[in-house]
C-alpha cells in the first residue's frame, strides 16, 4: 500500500478525534497523508506529516476515541493514536464483528 491524501469521510473523523484530544495544531490534517491499514476495510490508516514516512515510528499514546454504530447497527471504535515523537500516528478503527466499514458516521 501507499500513502495518499485522506478521503472527505477520514478527515472528518481524524478532526472530530483531534478536537477530543485537544490537539494543538490542528490545521496539520490539511497536510497530513495517510496508508490504508490491513483491517479487513474496517477503515484503519496510518497517518503521516511528511514523505517519505521517519522511519522507526512506534506506537506510543492513545489520545481519543470514540464510539459510533455503522449503517448495519454494528459497534465501531476509533481510536487516534501518537507515535513516539508526539505525532499524529494512525486512526485505529475496529468493527466489533471485524467485518468492513460500510458508513463512516457525520460529524
Amino acid at each position: 500500500m501507499s500513502f495518499r491524501r485522506p478521503t472527505a469521510e477520514e478527515k472528518s473523523m481524524l478532526a472530530e478525534l483531534c478536537k477530543l484530544a485537544g490537539c494543538p495544531n490542528s490545521d496539520a490534517l490539511d497536510d497530513i497523508w495517510v496508508e490504508p491499514m490491513s483491517d479487513g476495510r474496517m477503515g484503519g490508516v496510518r497517518l503521516s506529516l511528511r514523505l517519505p514516512q521517519v522511519p522507526d515510528r512506534k506506537f506510543a499514546n492513545q489520545i481519543s476515541a470514540l464510539s459510533f454504530s455503522d449503517a448495519d447497527g454494528t459497534a465501531v471504535s476509533a481510536v487516534l493514536n501518537v507515535d513516539q515523537f508526539g505525532e499524529l500516528f494512525e486512526l485505529d478503527m475496529w468493527k466489533v464483528d471485524f467485518s468492513p466499514l460500510q458508513r463512516w458516521p457525520e460529524f
